[in-house]
Formats: C-alpha cells, sequence, structure tokens
C-alpha cells in the first residue's frame, strides 16, 4: 500500500509510524523539513 501523508506533526508523524509498521510505503510531506527527520518504522 502506498501512502503519501501530508504533515508530519504529531499525529501525521504518528500515523506514519503505524502504517510503516504494517508494511506500508509511506511518504510524509511537510513544509519544515525538520519534521521530516522522525523516522517513521
Amino acid at each position: 500500500m502506498n501512502v503519501l501523508i501530508a504533515g508530519a506533526g504529531r499525529l501525521g508523524a504518528r500515523i506514519a509510524r503505524v502504517l510503516a509498521a504494517s508494511d506500508g510505503d509511506v511518504a510524509p510531506v511537510d513544509t519544515d523539513e525538520a519534521r521530516l527527520d522522525v523516522p517513521c518504522g
């Protein structure tokens, strides 16, 4: 499953971690590049 997440704040990061743990291909997108440094899996 391919997933694009708009926003990598608390909720977006949590969703990314959950989906990555279930073998999803996750791509978070955020205007704040520092938020994208949070590991998803």
